[in-house]
């Protein structure tokens, strides 16, 4: 009977389910926001009859005695531009997508506003957001691809589906061409769970599923309807340019960068410890031009998107030195650096391998990294650098936890040293007098110099 401009194909919006049942695994993420005293729609029970702790079912949307099938052409032929009035629903779009996802219209006053950046861009459709609505630009109710209800045109570059959705509008050629992630950037597809990290944050299987054993996407990070965690902007989104405190994160990532924390746990310590340079460094700006209020904590270091390199995604620049980790560390222990005050007498240690097994294993007793002298990749066979000895986000190696927000003076049992000491590699080499020589390692008068000057990192080598 229905005639064959009216089928459903492909996905649509789920029934029989009960919005008010809240299923997404104990992240942050929020797909609906239904409340049983707020709802004005229909549920059923299975006979059918309204209840209104029952499920949705087609009848939750739609009324089938609302129209005569001879108004439904004309209808769908004029009701979109007079604001997505459909046949046989019990309200116009976007109203009736607010009784359920109240918590995506902040979209509205954001860049992802089709209406106001780019009102001619049209759906698979062939809508543009006028006709559409303000949903209806990226979602389907019905005939909707898989996942997400999507209804532009995807990417075809990555295995992972909620990728291809972002990168759909930001590529070359797409709307959002001027805002694209390139190759020095935070990676993509980790599982975290693999890692031994846990998180608050979505994690979705290759179908773009929540899944808790998941993998990071972009949408891990950022949550694509609303452009300031915290508050609803109101401003012109078009004139709007993120920082760490918007940009459609799920969470603030500045000054205290809680986004980078919720999995980066051990590394979160950092804050307000010497290294935080929103503490000890507030006018210090980074090669994006940023102060550490502006880019957080761990963005005033460490860019999540369009690093100048790899090592690190570093977002400081580089210092004198051979070693690519050793200048990191000097980028601010230099003359010109934010710690000009804390640059050693004498920091190198002779370049040749050193063999490492059984203590390059990270969170195991005795843990003594060794990098690669060029990548600054973590290495069985390596050589020693700074961060060799210095964990450089933890203050005191036996206390996990922030610092105080102030300066402080450090000795031998904190100053960011890495723990268990005693068991440290030196020995292996050094025997008895390992203790001696990692005391005095940076004392240039206590050291068997052997040619070597204090002061001894002023060459710097392009970073590879």
């Amino acid at each position: 009977m229905a005639e064959k401009g009216f089928l459903i194909n492909g996905y649509t919006h789920p029934v029989d389910i009960n919005p008010f049942e809240k299923k997404e695994n104990g992240t942050i993420l929020r797909k609906v926001d239904a409340e049983r005293g707020r709802l004005n729609l229909p549920l059923f029970n299975r006979h059918g009859i309204k209840d209104r702790n029952g499920v949705m079912t087609c009848a939750t949307c739609h009324n089938p005695h609302s129209r005569r099938k001879s108004d439904v052409k004309e209808a769908l032929s004029i009701g979109a531009k007079k604001g997505s009035t459909t046949p046989f629903l019990r309200e116009n779009a976007p109203a009736i997508c607010a009784e359920c996802h109240r918590n995506k219209f902040d979209i509205a006053y954001t860049k992802h506003n089709l209406a106001k950046v780019a009102p001619e861009e049209r759906n698979v459709l062939n809508q543009t957001v006028a006709e559409s609505g303000l949903c209806g630009s990226c979602h389907l109710t019905h005939s909707a691809q898989k996942s997400f209800l999507w209804a532009r045109q995807m990417s075809d570059g990555s295995d992972r589906f909620a990728e291809n959705l972002c990168n759909g509008c930001h590529y070359n050629e797409g709307m959002a061409s001027k805002k694209q992630v390139g190759p020095y950037s935070h990676p993509l597809g980790v599982i975290p769970a693999e890692k031994g990290m846990t998180t608050l944050l979505p994690l979705f299987d290759s179908q773009g599923d929540i899944s808790a054993t998941g993998m990071m996407t972009c949408y891990t990070c950022h949550d694509p309807h609303h452009w300031d965690p915290g508050k609803m902007a109101k401003d012109d989104p078009v004139a709007m340019e993120g920082s760490a405190l918007n940009s459609f994160l799920r969470m603030k990532n500045a000054p205290s960068s809680k986004l980078c924390g919720d999995c980066h746990k051990a590394q979160a310590v950092i804050e307000n410890t010497d290294h935080d340079l929103t503490v000890t460094a507030p006018q210090f700006r980074n090669t994006m031009g940023r102060t550490g209020m502006e880019a957080g904590t761990c963005g005033i270091c460490h860019l999540a998107h369009n690093a100048n390199n790899l090592q690190r995604l570093w977002a400081v620049g580089f210092g004198p030195g051979e070693h690519v980790m050793d200048r990191m560390c000097n980028s601010c222990h230099s003359p010109d650096g934010p710690a000009a005050n804390k640059i050693p007498q004498i920091s190198s240690h002779p370049r040749e391998n050193i063999v490492n097994v059984g203590r390059e294993i990270s969170g195991h007793t005795g843990y003594f990294p060794l990098f690669d002298h060029d990548t600054g990749e973590k290495a069985v066979v390596g050589n020693i650098s700074c961060p060799s000895c210095h964990a450089v986000h933890q203050w005191n190696p036996s206390v996990f936890e922030k610092g105080k927000g102030v300066k402080v003076e450090g000795d031998a049992t904190n100053s960011f040293l890495r723990d268990k000491l005693e068991d440290m590699l030196c020995k292996d080499c050094h025997g008895d007098d390992a203790l001696f020589r990692f005391k005095y390692y940076h004392k240039a008068t206590a050291r068997h110099l052997g040619g070597v000057q204090p002061n001894d990192n002023k060459s710097a080598n392009p970073v590879k």
